[in-house]
């Protein structure tokens, strides 16, 4: 006879703080290297101001 488990006990892995800590963490990381590009784009971005002209 095939045994039955309950929701809670055919749950593979669990629900907690530890979970959700790592995905908190690893956005923060994400973003924090998302504003690095995008600062150091900022910085090596052509000024406006130098009169470039694009003949295309």
């Amino acid at each position: 006879m095939p045994r039955t488990f309950t929701g809670k006990e055919a749950r593979q892995g669990r629900n907690g703080k530890r979970v959700l800590m790592i995905l908190v963490i690893s956005c923060l990381l994400i973003a924090i290297g998302w504003l690095e590009v995008e600062l150091y784009g900022e910085y090596i971005a052509p000024n406006a101001e130098q009169g470039q002209t694009y003949s295309g």
